[in-house]
């Protein structure tokens, strides 16, 4: 019940209701580059991540592979083909050593007939990660890597666009510099470049193997700034 509470889709909902999703869920561990799902391949269980990380990626016709995200504690996974009954949209693997809780289709279409506040988070979650895409979308098209790059840190870290909302404490990205390119679509030596820019403005702190938002409500000022 906690770990599912802890969603910003589930959180606020009524006790009774996060008790009988918790007694359908069913624990899944997955180890480090262990695959959860492939594109394309049937999908028939949600998946809430509560600890370590899920890497999503999909690959082009020419072979190369691109990350879209990775998905944290706190978020889920397969919300699309769990709700309209087709194929996997991405390939799922664990970023890491992960636990995840899975829930069937069959247990969350049941709930969502029944349940209209749970069916309106849905349709509020769905609208805020499309926002999320497009805004990808426009970004990748439109606007300088120095730009793309904040805008997916933020994403990357749930960082807001309302500075003076954000808590003054730092936020470790448990990524690669290689992984961040991948996402962005562009050389490790160009990313390099763009990070030392924000960790010289005292934004970022990069570590191995992670890069550290040192001022969350800087890097929001700077990508408003940028955009």
């Amino acid at each position: 019940m906690e770990a599912i509470g802890q969603t910003a889709w589930f959180s606020g909902l009524e006790s009774v209701v996060l008790e009988r999703l918790a007694e359908r869920c069913l624990p899944c561990h997955l180890q480090p580059r262990e695959a959860l799902t492939r594109r394309g391949q049937p999908q028939t269980q949600m998946y809430f991540v509560r600890s370590g990380s899920l890497e999503l990626s999909i690959h082009g016709r020419d072979g190369k592979r691109h990350v879209t995200r990775y998905l944290q504690p706190g978020e889920v996974y397969g919300l699309i083909p769990v709700i309209d009954g087709k194929g996997a949209i991405h390939d799922a693997d664990a970023h890491g050593p992960t636990e995840l809780l899975q829930l069937s289709r069959d247990v969350l279409l049941s709930e969502l007939r029944t349940q209209p506040s749970l069916a309106l988070r849905l349709l509020q979650l769905l609208c805020g990660r499309s926002r999320q895409q497009y805004e990808l979308f426009a970004f990748q098209q439109l606007l300088s890597i120095q730009a793309r790059l904040v805008h997916l840190l933020m994403i990357v870290a749930n960082i807001e666009t309302q500075p003076g909302a954000l808590p003054q404490r730092e936020i470790e990205i448990l990524m690669t510099q290689s992984e961040l390119s991948d996402m962005l679509g562009v050389s490790r030596q160009s990313l390099s470049v763009e990070l030392k820019k924000l960790e010289h403005q005292a934004l970022i702190r990069i570590a191995h193997a992670k890069v550290v938002v040192t001022d969350p409500s800087g890097l929001a000022r700077h990508a408003s700034a940028l955009i």
